[in-house]
């Protein structure tokens, strides 16, 4: 079998496979990313080989973090946030860890810089969230105990926490906000007191990355003891940001404790794992994984093989290990500050800071048919868990198109940064779609090979032939997705594992097949 994808092939292979629709969709055309971007996957590569899509998005995953306090983007009565939630599951031992290396670098350098002028305007600061040991009360935050008013508040309580400054003789409970700014004095004076407990939040309120690594562990996949909470807690996470209510807020309560500990979350997940086990029922069961930008990836051996030689390769030598991350960090901080101006130039209306023609609109259209087709000959049960990630894919394609404008200091989207970012989405969608499958576990949908065989064999019986008894390739392929219910990629799979009972020979460019069985 094959290891190499043929993606000319494939595409072809999905325009025959949908031959009577009259739309095909976006051209198969060259749209370059910005040069600051490209020097991005090129340094990135140095360090983590063969995962140059990983890296754009790792690009996007900062950019989004960092303009979000600036930037909503409207969709009717919603408001879509500008952060990019990314979910790396590839094989592991690929280079995942390493690309860290390079993310956390350059997020140390802007994090100074951007906290400065944050500080400055009164905005939220950044910081990275990188724990991977934790509980979801470590995560969130927990209640301490008060001994019934003899403990002064320190600066571990959040200003705004609604306290209780005293209780009278029935019991009636006074309660005010802790306000130390306000009233300096008043907090390390009076005793103010919660006869019960005091709210900590945790460590994932606030704003900057939060990177798991070894996601598979987080407590969506497999639930243990200490973390049963978490499927709920990333759901919210992942909310978009609602600055007039708390849609995105995790809150926790206890019976008796008047009040109710809020741990504001506006970070943006990094996640990276091996693709776990169980990856299909998380996905069919939860809509968890559903909200953040999915890639999964099975590495194929040759590219294995090729990172090992590089590994081998290098044994003995010595090279610089310092990443030169400069250029990024000032490239970031300046996005940050042209962003900060233009908020403020538009009175601080997030959804006024950027423009979107209906041209644009009319490419994303192009985009969410042409996913839509990709699917059309796959199994129903891969039709439905796909179709729950394709409004989420839609709207990411809307925010990368954005970040494409912000690198290039724009603050309009043309048709060229949604078809550059088109096509990013396009191929994290036909991975999902690949690995669903070929790794679902349920084998309700799969066929034995003497079963797959036979339809391949129909498909070419009922196919036009020439004198010699061979039909053009991709009209047959393309019948034979219509027949298997698969993908355009997962077909070429399947046809290349069979390809012992076919004969191919190439006329002019077109290659012709003929069935050489039995």
């Amino acid at each position: 079998m094959k290891e190499e994808i043929d993606d000319e092939l494939i595409d072809t292979l999905y325009e025959a496979s949908n031959e009577d629709d009259e739309d095909k969709g976006p051209r198969k055309e060259k749209y370059p990313l910005p040069p600051i971007i490209k020097d991005w996957i090129k340094v990135g590569s140095e360090y983590s080989r063969y995962n140059k899509f990983p890296l754009t998005m790792c690009y996007f995953n900062i950019m989004g973090q960092i303009v979000k306090d600036f930037i909503q983007i409207p969709h009717g009565a919603n408001r879509l946030d500008s952060r990019l939630h990314f979910v790396w599951l590839q094989t592991a031992r690929t280079g995942k860890s390493a690309t860290w290396k390079l993310m956390n670098t350059t997020l140390q350098g802007v994090y100074e810089n951007i906290n400065n002028i944050a500080i400055a305007n009164n905005l939220d600061t950044f910081d990275t969230f990188d724990i991977s040991v934790y509980t979801s009360a470590g995560l969130i935050g927990t209640f301490t105990e008060n001994d019934a008013g003899s403990q002064k508040f320190d600066d571990n309580i959040e200003e705004g926490v609604e306290l209780i400054k005293s209780i009278d003789g029935d019991g009636v409970e006074t309660i005010e906000p802790f306000n130390p700014m306000a009233n300096p004095a008043q907090a390390y004076t009076e005793k103010w007191i919660n006869s019960k407990k005091r709210f900590i939040v945790g460590s994932l309120h606030g704003s900057g990355i939060a990177h798991w690594d070894e996601f598979e562990s987080s407590g969506i996949f497999k639930m243990k003891k200490h973390n049963e909470d978490m499927l709920l807690t990333f759901q919210t996470f992942l909310n978009d940001i609602d600055i007039k209510g708390d849609g995105h807020i995790m809150t926790k309560s206890l019976a008796g404790v008047v009040v109710k500990g809020k741990c504001d979350c506006q970070r943006s997940l990094y996640a990276t794992s091996y693709v776990p086990e169980n990856l299909a029922a998380v996905i069919r069961n939860s809509g968890v994984l559903q909200r953040a930008f999915v890639f999964v990836r099975e590495v194929p051996n040759h590219t294995r093989r090729k990172m090992h030689k590089t590994v081998v390769d290098n044994i003995g030598k010595e090279i610089d290990d310092e990443i030169p991350v400069q250029p990024f960090i000032d490239h970031f901080t300046e996005v940050y500050k042209n962003t900060l101006e233009k908020w403020n130039k538009v009175d601080k209306k997030t959804t006024n800071m950027i423009e979107i023609s209906d041209d644009v609109t009319k490419v994303i259209h192009q985009y969410r048919k042409q996913m839509e087709k990709y699917i059309k000959t796959c199994r129903p049960e891969i039709q439905t868990a796909v179709e729950s990630f394709s409004i989420n894919l839609i709207l990411y394609n809307t925010k990368i198109a954005m970040y494409i404008a912000l690198s290039e200091g724009r603050f309009d989207i043309n048709v060229n940064d949604v078809h550059c970012a088109g096509r990013l989405v396009e191929k994290a969608y036909k991975e999902l779609v690949g690995w669903l499958e070929q790794g679902i576990r349920t084998q309700r949908q799969s066929l034995s090979n003497n079963n797959r065989l036979n339809q391949f064999k129909q498909s070419y019986f009922d196919s036009t032939k020439d004198d010699e008894g061979f039909t053009e390739k991709t009209p047959f392929l393309g019948k034979c997705a219509k027949l298997l219910q698969l993908s355009p990629k997962q077909t070429y799979l399947n046809y290349n594992k069979l390809s012992e009972e076919f004969e191919e020979v190439k006329k002019g460019r077109t290659v012709w097949v003929k069935y050489i069985g039995d």
